[in-house]
């Protein structure tokens, strides 16, 4: 039961969490997902190979899904332009993975900004966005701004 799972998580948040929950619809009514990310030991095995969220994906929490997977199919292409299939496959993990790791990483600590831990974290992150919001912070920040010629 999906809504008695939010119930158990979410309930003793206060303001209007509770109210939230309590006009939640019916079981049935409810769909939800999870936020994943696909983590592989290897993107191929022999000549089949795996590409884009089938093989890395970062979760919609760090963005860059399409983005990966059009730059995972270029690099793929490249490497197998030379006709090696073996070398190219190895080649292919050797460039991607390192930018995947890095951007699924990325994914990992955005969320705990989209889905707070603690009432801590949820007191840090909404003063932190109310303080970059303020317009006196902003207009004192503005001063130091940077263009191609770099900092002002």
């Amino acid at each position: 039961d999906p809504r008695a799972a939010l119930r158990t998580v979410y309930g003793d948040l206060g303001w209007l969490v509770p109210a939230a929950l309590a006009a939640a619809p019916e079981a049935h009514d409810i769909y939800y997902d999870v936020v994943a990310q696909t983590i592989l030991p290897h993107w191929h095995k022999g000549r089949t190979v795996v590409l884009g969220d089938a093989a890395y994906a970062v979760s919609l929490l760090a963005g860059f899904g399409a983005s990966l997977a059009v730059a995972g199919g270029h690099a793929l292409g490249e490497v197998l332009a030379d006709g090696d299939v073996a070398l190219g496959l190895q080649r292919y993990e050797e460039q991607l993975r390192p930018l995947v790791l890095q951007k699924q990483l990325t994914g990992r600590r955005t969320a705990k900004w989209f889905v707070p831990p603690s009432r801590a974290h949820v007191l840090f992150r909404d003063l932190f966005l109310n303080a970059v919001n303020n317009p006196l912070l902003v207009g004192l920040l503005g001063r130091f701004r940077c263009d191609a010629e770099g900092f002002r």
